[in-house]
């Protein structure tokens, strides 16, 4: 679901990914910093009991590979409500499936 169609729902559990520079806020240049601030907060207060925010260290887009910074708007929650964890780098099997 985007963000946008969240507003006015709530959920027990909120995962929130690509919290990183160029996605959240968007990378554009008509992009209204505040205005991606505030859609951040809205999903945020959609979590009941939790909330997950992620990034990647990595990404793969047309081929290209690209290594994003987390978002600027981590910056402003405070320790005493955030856990970070980082999650070991998991490798594809080489036996692994595919749908296509």
């Amino acid at each position: 679901m985007t963000i946008h169609a969240s507003k006015g729902r709530e959920f027990p559990v909120v995962f929130v990914c690509g919290v990183e520079e160029g996605l959240i806020p968007m990378d554009r240049e008509d992009a209204n910093v505040e205005e991606e601030r505030r859609l951040l907060y809205v999903a945020m207060t959609r979590a009941k009991d939790e909330l997950i925010l992620s990034s990647v260290r990595s990404r793969s887009a047309n081929g290209v590979s690209l290594h994003p910074q987390p978002s600027r708007f981590l910056d402003d929650l405070t320790d005493t409500i955030v856990t970070h964890e980082r999650l070991a780098a998991t490798s594809k099997k080489k036996d692994q499936l595919t749908l296509f």
